[in-house]
């Protein structure tokens, strides 16, 4: 499977499975971090733009799985100049480099989960 920027996948009804299709849809990467984040967006709640990159540790975030469990009204992920409206059961893939926020619901709780693909850290 060719790679493309940003990918948005349609998940099992069972997200138990959602580990295994990651592995298999990354096969390059060393390992999966875990634990995995749950986050919950009130009204007014947000990420600013940031990249999940963290130096100077033992592994490097490669790629970022985030998956819409429960939308809310006005909640988006922006990454760079696009705007994804993800239904409950979407997720979208992309590295873990790309400039990202997720915009805060304007009514309703946004519910995501996010999981990143890990690369070692050598030399």
């Amino acid at each position: 499977m060719e790679f493309q920027l940003v990918e948005i996948i349609k998940l099992h009804p069972e997200y138990h499975h959602l580990i295994l299709d990651f592995v298999e849809y990354f096969p390059e990467h060393d390992w999966i971090a875990n634990p995995v984040q749950l986050s919950r967006y009130l009204p007014g709640e947000y990420y600013h733009w940031h990249q999940d990159v963290i130096s100077g540790r033992s592994s490097q975030r490669a790629y970022t799985l985030t998956i819409t469990l429960q939308p809310a009204e006005g909640a988006h992920i922006e990454i760079e100049d696009t705007v994804y409206d993800l239904n409950a059961g979407e997720g979208i893939v992309f590295p873990s480099d790309l400039q990202h926020r997720a915009t805060p619901p304007t009514s309703g709780t946004r519910y995501a989960l996010t999981v990143w693909a890990m690369r070692r850290v050598t030399g």
